[in-house]
């Protein structure tokens, strides 16, 4: 989530819609692009500065935590992404996921370490918030949820028409 309480589109998305090559007329493209590219950023500076402070947490507990955590991020990302893209794109070998990448001027390197650090990221947070989350109980959840009844409003988004012939 970014400061503003949206969602800002992943690396990923980013990256699909390239693939897609969406055509979008200008002025509209420069101002898109422009926001995505903001948006990006902003999540990657939120994603470093956890980062940096799992990484310092996690060299008090002993180096060997922070390999661990870098080990299991990069078996995470073999098995489910390059695995994933290799079955969707009928690749074989890892030259030819590496050609596909190539063509689309990014390296299996740079997605390795963009996935393996927001996976880092998720697994610290999680860590972090998990316990926290756990100790909150149905009732204060619900308690919350009544006195906060407007960052639970959602606008209607479908309008009904009748047609009559």
């Amino acid at each position: 989530m970014t400061r503003h309480g949206t969602s800002p589109p992943s690396v990923w998305t980013l990256m699909y819609a390239v693939g897609r090559k969406v055509i979008v007329p200008e002025p509209e493209r420069s101002i898109k692009r422009r926001e995505i590219l903001k948006e990006a950023l902003d999540q990657l500076v939120e994603r470093e500065l956890i980062i940096q402070d799992a990484f310092n947490r996690l060299k008090k507990a002993g180096k060997s935590t922070l390999d661990r955590l870098r080990e299991g991020a990069n078996k995470e990302f073999d098995k489910r992404w390059v695995s994933a893209i290799k079955k969707g794109n009928n690749l074989k070998s890892d030259e030819e996921l590496q050609e596909l990448l190539r063509k689309q001027g990014v390296s299996l390197e740079t997605i390795r370490r963009q996935w393996t650090r927001q996976f880092m990221t998720t697994e610290y947070l999680r860590s972090r918030i998990g316990p926290i989350i756990d100790k909150i109980s149905r009732e204060q959840m619900l308690e919350y949820y009544e006195k906060h009844p407007e960052e639970f409003k959602i606008d209607d988004a479908v309008e009904w028409q009748d047609i009559f012939i």
